[in-house]
């Protein structure tokens, strides 16, 4: 009926929003009712003082849904819209705001918000629904920044503590380092003392004095321990090597002619008449004309071959060469040794001694495979060359 007396411009329907409330006096007794008849212009009045500030928020859309879920006010395209299709639409007993990640009608979807209106006192309300949306890309916006910026930070300060750990941990290093470099250096024969002695903490200057320490013990032990070795594997009165150092000499010597592709050749020497000149002109003559004689063994040798001195006047020597050059050197040796060992020894007092020598050879691997079993060989063929009559070299012979 109001509608009829109100101009309208526009031809659009008018709305109007009723509100009535009976009036009673002080006896409770009614009065009459009070009504107030609004036009919908009010709501959108309301809506652009109080709603749209929000708006303000990045893609951020306010809109006012009736009880049934229906658009009352929003955007243009959804007036009168029924959005019961929204799955967390508060109840009509829930009052407190709440939010969710929404699909909208049209597929996109917002981080909405809703709060529903409540009434006063006897009044229940008219079950309004306030709504607030925002594109769920602009809604974390924030948040993905804010990853950004703790991944950035973080990175900014691993970088930061690996380059403090680093200049901390080279600084702590360094003096390792210098000991570690000098006891490197001290196999190639420096002395303990090339060991520096760190001052930079009390942990490093007792390491490196105990480092020092231990090391001078050490080359002292190893010092010891070389001449004892030495003891035990030379014949002291001639300084040759004795039989402890042939047997480990041949375990190695074995697998290295193997991979050289090299024979051996095994020469026992046995002096004749050695027993005459101790008897004749006693042991100290006997000492004297050892020691000459280990002289001649040593100009008859090659680098690298070894003789050693079995006992008494009995001698070994070990000669390296190819296969086919083994008859020719061994004779060749065995020449040299029966000219030099015959010739005349002086000795003190203007007083001459001489002895002669029987050879006895056999060949690696040519003659047995286990050098025991050539070394057997040997030592049978220096006795045939005695029963031949001596200063005579004889080969053993398959």
């Amino acid at each position: 009926m109001l509608a009829q007396l109100l101009t309208n411009p526009s031809g659009e329907e008018l709305q109007f929003v009723d509100i009535a409330t009976p009036v009673f006096d002080r006896n409770d007794e009614l009065q009459g009712v009070l009504a107030v008849h609004l036009s919908w212009q009010w709501a959108e009045y309301i809506q652009q003082s109080m709603l749209t500030p929000s708006g303000y928020l990045k893609d951020t859309e306010t809109l006012l849904l009736s009880a049934n879920g229906t658009v009352l006010l929003g955007p243009e395209t959804l007036i009168d819209q029924s959005l019961d299709s929204l799955k967390h639409i508060p109840s009509s007993t829930t009052t407190s705001p709440q939010w969710a990640i929404e699909t909208w009608p049209n597929g996109e979807r917002f981080v909405t918000g809703y709060a529903r209106s409540s009434g006063f006192e006897d009044f229940p309300g008219l079950g309004w629904i306030a709504v607030s949306r925002q594109p769920v890309a602009t809604a974390f916006t924030p948040v993905e920044k804010l990853q950004e910026a703790i991944m950035g930070t973080g990175l900014l300060l691993a970088l930061l503590f690996a380059i403090v750990g680093w200049i901390i941990a080279s600084r702590l290093a360094a003096p390792l380092t210098r000991l570690a470099n000098a006891a490197d250096r001290m196999q190639d024969g420096e002395h303990a003392d090339s060991i520096p002695l760190e001052g930079g903490s009390p942990e490093l200057k007792h390491l490196s004095t105990s480092m020092r320490n231990m090391v001078t013990r050490l080359l002292d032990q190893h010092r010891t321990i070389n001449r004892l070795e030495d003891l035990a594997n030379t014949d002291p009165l001639t300084g040759l090597p004795n039989r402890a150092f042939l047997n480990q000499y041949l375990q190695i010597a074995i697998p290295e002619a193997e991979r050289n592709q090299q024979s051996m050749a095994v020469i026992f020497i046995d002096l004749d008449g050695f027993k005459q000149v101790n008897d004749e002109l006693g042991h100290h003559a006997g000492d004297l004309l050892l020691i000459e004689i280990t002289q001649r063994l040593k100009n008859a040798l090659r680098s690298g071959d070894v003789v050693a001195r079995m006992g008494g006047d009995e001698f070994v020597m070990v000669l390296k060469t190819k296969e086919e050059h083994l008859e020719m050197l061994t004779q060749e040796i065995g020449r040299r040794l029966l000219s030099s060992i015959n010739q005349p020894v002086l000795l003190p007092d203007n007083e001459r001694a001489r002895v002669g020598s029987s050879l006895g050879a056999a060949w690696w691997p040519h003659h047995g495979l286990h050098i025991n079993t050539v070394l057997q060989l040997a030592d049978d063929a220096l006795y045939a060359a005695k029963a031949k009559g001596k200063h005579q070299l004889v080969i053993h012979s398959t």
